[in-house]
């Protein structure tokens, strides 16, 4: 499904441990894994004279290289890498909408340390701007980026996060592929309100789950259904992937309202709280 697999990095070992996971989708699906980097020039104005300039691209296009002939090493498929400049979000994003089928898998969490999200900044900006479907990790601090171990499937279980619109729906091929790739389980999921007297909510949101998951039984076997009950979908949704082994939550950045950035409210508090990993997909109209 994805052609190309793009791991945004910094320089720091927390936006490298998004290789581990990227270098093994992409060995899986046979796709190129695409380092990229962008060039923001000397933060200090002594800095910024051509020579010093020149240093400065050398030393990052030296990083890249160095880290691409590490993966290369360890995995099969092609391993790339792009120095950009620009505006790390629009420069990013350019280049993914420059991709055929992308999917860009990148960590939540730079150079600014593990205290401060990412999210706040270059990865909330390339979620609302990319149409591509984005792959977010939290970095958890153990694993030698340069040496991914890409045999380990990186999910046991995939959320598949809906709300009984066309547009949530979107997201399911992407789950499917990635719970093809790592063997995983899928789990579709709706939460609704605590049930009233004779309130059928909840029959009618595991109705609907059960036709999705009889739609889509013939690509993906294993398929459960969830409800959960909750005033927050959020929360719930959160509450429900704690309990699971190295869970992922796919779920699209729109739901029943397209004018309503999805990510404003539940998939914003559900990038922040995730456990491991959210995939992010914008729909289509």
């Amino acid at each position: 499904m994805y052609s190309t697999l793009i791991v945004p990095l910094d320089g720091s070992p927390f936006a490298e441990e998004a290789i581990e996971t990227a270098a093994f989708l992409a060995q899986r699906g046979g796709a190129t894994l695409l380092f990229l980097r962008v060039y923001e020039g000397a933060s200090s104005s002594v800095y910024r004279s051509p020579p010093w300039n020149e240093f400065f691209r050398c030393e990052e296009e030296g990083y890249l290289e160095t880290l691409a002939a590490r993966v290369q090493a360890r995995c099969a498929g092609s391993v790339d890498w792009a120095l950009l400049d620009g505006h790390p979000v629009t420069a990013i994003c350019a280049r993914a909408a420059a991709c055929d089928a992308p999917l860009i898998v990148m960590s939540t969490h730079g150079r600014t340390g593990i205290r401060r999200a990412w999210l706040g900044s270059i990865a909330h900006g390339i979620l609302r701007h990319t149409l591509a479907p984005v792959l977010m990790l939290r970095p958890q601090g153990v694993t030698s980026a340069t040496d991914p171990v890409v045999n380990q499937p990186p999910f046991e279980s995939i959320i598949v996060a809906l709300d009984g619109s066309a547009f949530a729906e979107q997201v399911l091929p992407h789950a499917m592929n990635v719970a093809e790739s790592s063997n995983a389980r899928l789990a579709l999921l709706r939460v609704v309100e605590p049930a009233q007297p004779r309130d059928h909510t909840t029959q009618q949101a595991r109705a609907y789950l059960e036709e999705v998951a009889g739609r889509e039984s013939s690509t993906h076997s294993s398929l459960d259904v969830h409800i959960e009950t909750g005033a927050s979908p959020g929360s719930a949704i959160l509450e429900y992937a704690h309990a699971l082994a190295r869970p992922l939550i796919a779920m699209a950045s729109h739901g029943r309202g397209l004018s309503r950035l999805f990510l404003g409210s539940v998939a914003d508090e559900v990038v922040r709280g995730a456990p491991s990993a959210v995939l992010m997909v914008r729909p289509r109209a």
